[in-house]
């Protein structure tokens, strides 16, 4: 397997972020990103748009196509979509959209205050994720909620983990300016080549390391692995990122 790294949750100006997904797109590559995920809020015409602008500068990035589903009971990542989804629907009926769509789904700070009384308090995360509608939850968000926030998830991970229920968790800068990517958080999936459907098949198998605040979280199986591939690899892997952006930006 090779190791890659990615973010999947950045938003561009198609919904409330500063930069256009262009400049998005650049930026992350730039930074040493291998894969993003356009996650707009209840807009889905960034994340093609993004798409479009690695086929046509042809990048060694890919775009998995996505969506932040915001609502006033909690905000869900709708990742590797086709389509875009609705957000007046209940939070079942998102979920079960996303997965036609051989989407995946993923809560987006799931203990972040504006939205913790129905979400997590009143236990919509934990019964979407006892009967199967969530594939993961993103355990650590860097730029869009305090830091303080991530806490309670991480607990809440470490307790599944004690009953056996492993779940796959991802992090991310949840970036709405290109200052942000890539700046507090790094998260690395271990894959057979760079792929959305590898991407996403080793996230699910949770082959993923998140670094953040200088400790990793995640499946401890691969932390070696990432921080040897780190001192030894990623300086190279940057300048080969960067010489790639260099004509564009």
């Amino acid at each position: 397997m090779e190791i890659y790294v990615g973010d999947l949750h950045i938003h561009t100006n198609y919904s409330d972020g500063a930069n256009t997904p262009e400049q998005i797109v650049l930026s992350a590559r730039n930074s040493g990103l291998d894969f993003i995920s356009i996650t707009d809020h209840n807009q889905f015409d960034g994340a093609k748009y993004a798409k479009n602008i690695v086929e046509k500068y042809v990048l060694g990035l890919i775009v998995i196509l996505g969506e932040e589903i915001t609502t006033n009971w909690g905000h869900l990542l709708a990742l590797n979509i086709k389509e875009y989804i609705p957000h007046e629907l209940s939070p079942k009926e998102i979920c079960k959209r996303i997965h036609e769509q051989s989407g995946y789904v993923f809560a987006a700070h799931p203990y972040w205050k504006t939205t913790r009384e129905q979400f997590w308090e009143k236990g919509i995360f934990e019964q979407l994720l006892s009967e199967g509608d969530l594939d993961g939850f993103e355990l650590i968000n860097a730029e869009a909620i305090s830091p303080e926030e991530n806490y309670p998830v991480i607990e809440k991970n470490r307790e599944l983990c004690l009953q056996g229920r492993y779940y796959p968790v991802i992090g991310n800068s949840d970036a709405h300016k290109i200052e942000q990517l890539s700046k507090n958080i790094k998260m690395y999936v271990l894959a057979e080549s760079l792929t959305e459907e590898n991407i996403m098949k080793s996230i699910i198998e949770r082959k993923c390391v998140i670094e953040w605040q200088q400790k990793y979280y995640g499946n401890e199986k691969y932390v070696s692995e990432v921080e040897s591939w780190y001192m030894e690899n990623f300086i190279d892997h940057l300048r080969i990122c960067q010489q790639e952006v260099a004509p564009f930006i």
